[in-house]
């Protein structure tokens, strides 16, 4: 995937960086990243290296182009959320001028890397012929104060937050603390993974899935129990 410019906030983008930074998010990135294609120029080399020594023969049409593949792929595809500039654009809408602040509750798609083995975690569960997505991934809810987040927003977060090295139990608190730092608003976040470092190595168990939950500390979603119970039964229903 190439993101696309025209819907980003790269000013907005340099703001919520900085933020999780000065909560201590971010750890395995560094703070400076080069632009993407000198990444690329750069790692494409190295990793066939890397193959080559791990026995690849690299002059075969099947694997001469396996190295900068891989690199584009993790560059443009899987990591591109560890640049600010790619942020997405976001529409922030004045509760007086649609008159709700009760909870906001939404099922998204989720999907991220793990950062101990780079295996891909994601939400699958679905249909019983493959076709449509009804369960797993991440839940997002918040109680809006002053504004409201368009509605395909909370999924865009949800993706930028998910477009990098991590733990679910990081990116489930990504999540929330964007949405927060956005909206001033209390938010909670669950999320149904299944991992590919579990899929397919060690125990090769293709049945497990980790549930995380998180939510904003010292918030309606920790101090009154009707409204918490609330979220988690809703969250255990589309999960």
């Amino acid at each position: 995937m190439i993101v696309e410019k025209s819907k980003c906030d790269p000013e907005l983008g340099r703001k919520v960086v900085n933020h999780l930074r000065s909560i201590g998010m971010l750890g395995c990135e560094k703070e400076h990243q080069l632009p993407m294609e000198e990444k690329i120029a750069i790692a494409a080399p190295k990793m066939a290296e890397v193959l080559d020594t791990m026995g690849f023969n690299l002059d075969d049409p099947n694997t001469n182009e396996t190295a900068k593949r891989w690199v584009k792929m993790m560059v443009q595809d899987l990591l591109w959320g560890m640049y600010a500039e790619t942020f997405p654009k976001m529409k922030l809408i004045p509760t007086d001028d649609i008159g709700y602040d009760d909870m906001v509750f939404m099922s998204v798609t989720a999907q991220s890397m793990c950062s101990h083995h780079l295996q891909v975690m994601w939400g699958d569960k679905g249909c019983a012929d493959g076709s449509v997505m009804i369960g797993g991934g991440a839940v997002v809810a918040y109680i809006p104060k002053n504004v409201v987040l368009g509605l395909s927003k909370l999924n865009k977060i949800v993706e930028w937050c998910g477009k990098r090295a991590q733990c679910e139990e990081q990116y489930v608190r990504m999540v929330v603390e964007v949405i927060s730092f956005l909206t001033g608003a209390p938010a909670a976040c669950m999320m149904n993974l299944k991992h590919g470092c579990v899929s397919f190595r060690s125990v090769e168990d293709k049945a497990s899935s980790t549930t995380c939950f998180y939510c904003t500390p010292n918030s309606e979603f920790t101090n009154n129990p009707q409204l918490r119970k609330e979220f988690l039964s809703m969250a255990h229903k589309k999960l």
